[in-house]
């Protein structure tokens, strides 16, 4: 029984009282098998640091004690220890039912009163408490551990930040978080398969396990994000910590007989550097994540007080992202894209933005946040609406001009977007053809599979799509011939790398033919100067769009009132 249970530790007894020290020492002395050794203490002051020094298997706790109750000793414990761990039985003088029901509520698995204790009784009540101690053990394994991988699951590691932060107040300590990410697992894991991906998750675990110190405490927080809590550790330290680990889990493996490499990203937070709350640790480190994971040179970085400020906006605009598109706070803006012989309007460009008193908020950090946030559904539902209706404006006032939506790279994995186009294409009886989408060329590179599904799907309800900043990525022509495209749009520093450098405009002709050959329309993008102009007439571009003609613009009063606005572009009225 007693390898069963767990209980070759000491039993601990807390009470002033010496005689009933030795009398409980007595009755647990038949047993000495079980308890082969029992240490005493007088009061509950400094429990927790004794308890760290001798990991007793069981508390016996005396409610009445010197200078604090029971229950705040209890509490105490409990910060510390949860009742899996250290089972805790409290015995009083007196038997009182509210007391007995409070002690419980706070985390005592039984309560007994002094002259009924007998070393049966007591026997049996320990036996009991460590029996129920192992079942919530093996509950709590498989409410707070990842089944896949083992590790410690988001709950758990979030209660243990909690009681290493308050170790970290008491003791003046420091503790971090170190977030780390599988950088491009999901296209790996779409090409080969979830088995695949989940083998591979479980040798980056391992890999985290075998270097990580008995103190720490490693966690999946899902998907392919990790996360680890050091505890004891000095602001130096965690870089070497974060190193480590990048020399370990890149090293290449081995997956169903095949090679893998794979590279990861680290965010790094360290509590009280910058953070004030657990929660705030989790939030700055995913932020240092994502500005590793931007870096093209830094494999990890540590969240600093220079990041301070720009973190605190960005958790505001958070907060307050998902109530705006839902009271319709956003704003749309059109930037026209005409003819590069006549400057006709052919198209409009529909960019999105947040109009705010205390910040500036970018189109790209609007659409960044949406995703990373999850509010792709209720945005689109709102984009699609209110551009559609000013589609059909721009119909009843005979102007001729298609529409250009951007696809976000997260809605390629959304079965949604073709559902929330078809809807409010009919709802506001627009013409599809008259609508085109756009997806970037890294979008496109980064998820091919589902980019070609869903562009297949989008193009068979007669949308027209386009592909965004060409020249960008590494995509080649020959894979452009396999995509429903009517469009290429050259991103602009395409075009401002050859006109630096005037022996690669051979490379942007040889471009625009490949995809006039195709039946491709061509754009050139960021068309501010002058010479890019000239540069994208003379290389066979069919339409032009950049701030050369006007900055995006808001409808206003009106769309006469907007075109008064690019008194360059003709719409055709």
């Amino acid at each position: 029984m007693g390898g069963e249970l767990e209980i070759a530790r000491p039993v601990l007894i807390v009470d002033d009282n010496a005689d009933d020290r030795t009398a409980y020492k007595r009755f647990l002395k038949k047993y000495e098998h079980d308890f082969p050794s029992v240490i005493e203490l007088e009061s509950g002051q400094d429990i927790e640091s004794l308890l760290h020094q001798y990991n007793p298997c069981c508390c016996i706790l005396d409610y009445q004690l010197p200078g604090q109750n029971g229950l705040v000793v209890l509490k105490n414990i409990r910060r510390e220890f949860p009742a899996e761990v250290l089972p805790v039985i409290v015995l009083t003088g007196e038997g009182d039912e509210e007391v007995a029901v409070e002690m419980l509520q706070n985390g005592a698995q039984d309560y007994l009163v002094k002259s009924e204790v007998n070393a049966s009784r007591l026997y049996g009540a320990i036996r009991s408490a460590l029996q129920t101690a192992n079942l919530q053990k093996q509950l709590t394994r498989l409410a707070h551990y990842d089944a896949l991988t083992g590790l410690l699951n988001r709950s758990l590691l979030i209660n243990r930040l909690g009681q290493a932060i308050h170790r970290c107040n008491r003791y003046n300590q420091k503790c971090a978080i170190l977030h780390l990410d599988i950088n491009k697992f999901k296209p790996m894991n779409e090409t080969h398969g979830q088995e695949y991906g989940d083998a591979v998750l479980q040798e980056v675990a391992e890999r985290i396990r075998k270097n990580c110190r008995a103190t720490d405490s490693p966690a999946r927080l899902g998907a392919d994000e990790f996360a680890i809590l050091l505890e004891q550790v000095e602001t130096d330290m965690c870089s070497k910590i974060a190193q480590k680990l990048v020399d370990a889990v890149e090293q290449p493996m081995v997956i169903n007989g095949r090679e893998q490499a794979i590279q990861i990203s680290i965010g790094i937070s360290i509590y009280p550097d910058t953070a004030s709350s657990g929660d705030d640790l989790l939030k700055q480190a995913d932020e240092a994540l994502q500005r590793a994971r931007r870096s093209e040179s830094l494999k990890f970085v540590s969240f600093s007080a220079k990041y301070k400020r720009e973190w605190t906006r960005q958790q505001i605009l958070e907060r307050d992202l998902p109530a705006a598109i839902a009271n319709g706070d956003l704003a749309l803006v059109f930037q026209p894209i005409v003819d590069t012989q006549t400057y006709d309007l052919k198209r409009l460009e529909v960019l999105s933005r947040w109009p705010r008193l205390d910040y500036d908020v970018y189109a790209l950090e609007l659409i960044e946040m949406i995703d990373r946030l999850g509010l792709a559904d209720g945005f689109h539902d709102w984009l699609f609406n209110e551009a559609f209706t000013q589609a059909r404006k721009l119909a009843d006032g005979n102007v001729r001009a298609d529409l250009c939506l951007n696809i976000p790279a997260n809605y390629c994995y959304s079965k949604s977007i073709s559902r929330a186009v078809e809807e409010s294409l009919a709802r506001h009886q627009v013409d599809p053809r008259r609508v085109e989408l756009e997806i970037t060329e890294s979008t496109l590179m980064l998820y091919p599979d589902r980019s070609v599904e869903l562009l297949n799907q989008l193009h068979k309800k007669g949308l027209r799509i386009a592909v965004d900043d060409f020249g960008t990525g590494y995509s080649s022509m020959a894979y452009l011939t396999k995509l429903p495209l009517d469009t290429l749009k050259i991103d602009k520093h395409f075009f401002l790398d050859n006109i630096r450098d005037g022996r690669n405009k051979k490379v942007i002709s040889a471009v625009t033919a490949l995809g006039h050959s195709l039946g491709l329309e061509i754009i050139a993008e960021g068309v501010e100067t002058s010479a890019e102009l000239e540069l994208a007439s003379q290389v066979g571009c069919d339409l032009l769009q950049g701030f050369y003609f006007g900055k995006p613009a808001p409808v206003g009063d009106g769309w006469p009132d907007f075109f008064k606005r690019f008194p360059l572009v003709n719409p055709q009225a």
